[in-house]
Order: structure tokens, then C-alpha cells, then sequence
């Protein structure tokens, strides 16, 4: 079925909901009924589409369950999807549909007044306000449930509920696939992003905001939105499409969680690529997250800016980084495959660990590195960081480093505490050494071999070579 031709099947679909369109006076939803066994749905709560298409599962028996049929035609799908997650409950999406419409449900304003690569669009397609669990059928591929296109098909502002989005496969949304500004315990898993449309040159797939911009000081977002547990699972992110003047990320989350209420952030077992920034990007969080065994391979189109990481945590939080396998094809001078730090000296990073990671450096032949450039980074207000146990290949200009930051004439920062232990540096070729730990760096440990270029002030290493001086 293209968008201007609709097979028979499709045909009929129209004309079922047509007719149920009339039968409701002007309710526009195609909604598969389910309900307690000896309990028949009313046509506010349900509306019963045909006798086939109610028993065609057991799980679509289940009590409280809406079944929405996609049609491909945007006038009847949005409406329809909108209608059944406005019921809560479990809402099961089948078959094609599509969202290409303009979108009309505003998000918050502070999330699309940001400057262009900062700002999402200013409006969704559906809006989820209350706790619902959304799920499509089929495996990846074909058979999976799909939406074409829209402009954030999914905006959850749902303070205080809990939302599970699985299954579902997005085919070229604008802006991002699934944006979340509130909520309390949140779910999405199973589900794939393929190819992304910029919105004023932003897009990420998944996104988890409540400041728009990264969060800083005076415009910290509103943290106390977002709680509870994040589970971003088993999903599969490709944001093919970008070009240097793009900001194209996979998952993002930004300004979550307070003293009362943290978050336990899990972001596991994802595969994304063809980033132009970040993969995975972390600013200011209250509580927990945990970044492990993902594959991120990113394409060779990096955006025209400084300080890229592949997997960025910055700010506040506690974060554990394992097990993630990294090919940062980037040819930009900055690049680091994992990057921790922070900018601000209140909201420093602080007892992260980072070990059991595999990192390729895969940077073009010919690429002219600069002092960001690692596949480990830990700088800024940054104390009591280990970094252990990790693999590092191909090259850079380190393969772990703690640069100077910010760069002069701005005044340098003290990192302090922070350790590189037993990493692994294989068929590694670093153009200054195979471990930095840049001036104004205090009391580094290092543990394990490497060539190391020390220019830090009480640096202790332990069993290894290096070059440079150790104070």
C-alpha cells in the first residue's frame, strides 16, 4: 500500500471505520474492543469493530485492552491511536500506519524555544497524559507494527504514571520517535527507529527532556517531572540521514530526578548507529544509570562541533558504563568513544565507573587529532572516576586521557582522584601517548601498561612505561 493507493483490505478497514465514525457522531477512532468475560463495551468506553477482528488473539481478550488496526491513512490513524491511549490501560497497535500529517498537540515550550540544534518542533502527534502500556506485534522487519513519518509521533507528558511503549517500528519520524517531558517509571523496549528527519537540524530517537538545551544553573528543565525507573531496552536506532551541519542522537536524557525522587536510569542491550553526536547522552541526573552492553557504530558523518563522545555523561549522577562494544568512525579531531566530565563546578561527576568496555577508534587515515581526541576522556569537575578493564584499539591522540579543560584563557580545572586500571591497549597507535593526564590533573592512578605522557601533579603509576614527566 503507497500512501495514494489503498488495497482492498485497507479499503474495507476505511469503511469499518467510517461507518463507526458516523455511528459516534464525529468520534474519529478505529478501536478493537476487549472486556471481562459477560461484560459487553459500550461505545464510550469501546468501540466493537467485527466478531473476526475481536477474536483474533487470546491477548486481545485480555480485560482493558484497545486494538487499534492501522489503515495508512494519516486522518484516521492519529485520531484513532489518540483515542485509544486517552482510554490508558494496554493499547496493542497492528499493521501500517502513518502519521504524516502536521502535527497539533503542543509540547512544552521549553522544549522547542531552544536555538536551532537545540529545539525540538513545537507540536507531536499523539500525546500520552496517563498511565498505558503500547505495544505493536510482529518482529522486526515487515510484520512489525510500523509508523511512517510524523513529527514526534509519541509525546509522553504523563506526570506521576507509569508508560510502557514495546514493539513498534518508526520509519523516517521528524524530530524524534518518542520524546518524553514527564512521567514516573517509564519502558521502551523492542522497538526500532529507522532513518531520522531533522527538525532545524535536531533529531534523536529517543529523548527523555525536561530543559531542552542541556541543563544548566539557571535553566536547570524542571527534573522533578521525570522519576522512578527508565528502562531503554533491546531497541534498535538507526539515524541514518544526518549530515556536519546536523545534531542526529540516539538516546538522549537530560534534567531528570531530585533528592526526593531519583531515577534508576537503565539504558541496555541497544544497538544504534549513524549518529552525527552522541549515541547516548546523559546531562544532570539525580540517581542512577546504568549504560551497558550496547553496540554503537556511528557512521563516518560527525557534526561540525568540539567535544564529541559516542556515549556522554556529564553533570551530576552515578553512573556505571559496561560492557558496551564502540566503532567511533568519526573523522572529527575531537572524538572520544566515552567521555566523562563535567562544566560546572556544583554539579560535578563523580565515582562513575567505566570498565569492561570494547572501543575502536576507527578514524580515517590522515585525521589530525586534537587534545579531546581519546577513546577515554574524563575531565572537567570530575573526582574519583575508574576507568578499568577496558579494550581499546585503533587510533587517536590517547587511548585514555584527562585533557586540559576548558582550554586557556579560561581557567583549567582540577580533576583529582580519578584512575585508569589495567586497561588494554591493543593494536592501539596513539599519536601522543597511549595514556594523558594533561596539567592541573591531581593525583592520578594508573595501573597497568601503556606508554603515559604525564604533565598532572601527583600522579602514581604503577607498572608501566612511560614518557613525559611524573610528579
Amino acid at each position: 500500500m503507497t500512501r495514494h493507493t489503498l488495497t482492498s483490505r485497507a479499503r474495507r478497514a476505511v469503511s469499518l471505520q467510517r461507518a463507526l465514525v458516523a455511528g459516534l457522531a464525529g468520534t474519529s477512532f478505529a478501536l478493537l474492543a476487549s472486556c471481562e468475560s459477560g461484560t459487553e463495551p459500550t461505545l464510550g468506553r469501546r468501540a466493537q469493530l467485527s466478531a473476526q477482528q475481536q477474536l483474533s488473539s487470546a491477548d486481545d481478550r485480555e480485560p482493558n485492552v484497545t486494538v487499534v488496526v492501522g489503515t495508512g491513512v494519516p486522518s484516521i490513524d492519529v485520531p484513532a491511536v489518540q483515542a485509544a491511549v486517552d482510554q490508558g490501560g494496554t493499547v496493542r497497535l497492528k499493521g501500517h500506519f502513518s502519521f504524516d500529517e502536521a502535527p497539533t498537540k503542543l509540547i512544552a515550550p521549553s522544549l522547542s524555544s531552544g536555538p536551532p540544534g537545540q529545539a525540538y518542533a513545537p507540536a507531536a502527534e499523539v500525546v500520552v497524559s496517563k498511565a498505558v502500556t503500547i505495544s505493536g506485534t510482529g518482529e522486526a522487519g515487515d510484520e512489525m507494527t510500523t509508523i511512517d513519518a510524523g513529527t514526534i509521533p509519541f509525546y509522553v507528558d504523563a506526570p506521576g504514571e507509569r508508560v510502557t511503549i514495546r514493539r513498534l517500528r518508526f520509519v523516517k519520524p521528524i524530530s524524534s520517535a518518542i520524546l518524553v517531558f514527564a512521567v514516573r517509571d517509564l519502558e521502551i523496549a523492542s522497538s526500532t527507529i529507522a532513518g531520522m528527519v531533522t527538525y532545524k537540524t535536531l533529531s534523536n530517537g529517543i529523548g527523555i527532556n525536561t530543559s531542552g538545551s542541556p541543563p544548566t544553573l539557571a535553566a536547570p528543565g524542571a527534573p522533578e517531572n521525570v522519576s522512578g525507573t527508565l528502562n531503554i531496552r533491546h531497541n534498535e536506532i538507526d539515524m541514518v540521514g544526518g549530515t556536519t551541519a546536523d545534531n542526529t542522537l540516539g538516546v538522549l536524557i537530560f534534567g531528570v530526578g531530585t533528592a526526593g525522587a531519583a531515577v534508576d536510569a537503565h539504558v541496555t542491550e541497544n544497538r544504534i548507529s549513524n549518529t552525527t553526536e552522541p549515541a547516548i547522552n546523559f546531562r544532570r541526573i539525580e540517581g542512577r544509570a546504568t549504560v551497558s552492553h550496547n553496540v554503537i557504530a556511528t557512521g563516518s558523518v560527525a557534526a561540525n562541533v568540539t567535544r564529541i563522545q559516542v556515549i556522554r555523561v556529564a553533570n551530576t549522577g552515578v553512573y556505571r558504563i559496561t560492557d558496551n562494544f564502540i566503532d567511533c568512525q568519526w573523522a572529527n579531531a575531537d572524538a572520544e568513544a566515552i567521555g566523562l566530565f563535567s562544566n560546572v563546578a556544583s554539579w560535578p561527576i563523580e565515582h562513575a565507573v567505566v570498565e569492561n568496555n570494547e572501543v575502536h577508534m576507527s578514524a580515517p587515515a590522515g585525521t589530525v587529532f586534537t587534545a579531546f581526541s581519546a577513546g577515554i576522556g574524563v575531565f572537567g569537575f570530575a573526582d574519583s572516576n575508574i576507568v578499568r578493564h577496558n579494550t581499546i584499539r585503533g587510533s587517536a591522540r590517547a587511548g585514555l586521557s584527562i585533557p586540559v579543560f576548558p582550554l586557556p584563557p579560561q581557567a583549567p580545572t582540577a580533576p583529582e582522584g580519578n584512575a585508569f586500571v589495567d586497561n588494554r591497549l591493543v593494536q592501539f597507535t596513539p599519536a601522543v601517548a597511549d595514556i594523558f593526564v594533561g596539567a592541573h590533573a591531581l593525583r592520578t592512578r594508573i595501573v597497568g601498561p601503556g606508554t603515559v605522557e604525564d604533565e598532572g601533579d601527583g600522579t602514581i603509576i604503577e607498572r608501566a612505561s612511560h614518557a613525559g614527566r611524573s610528579q
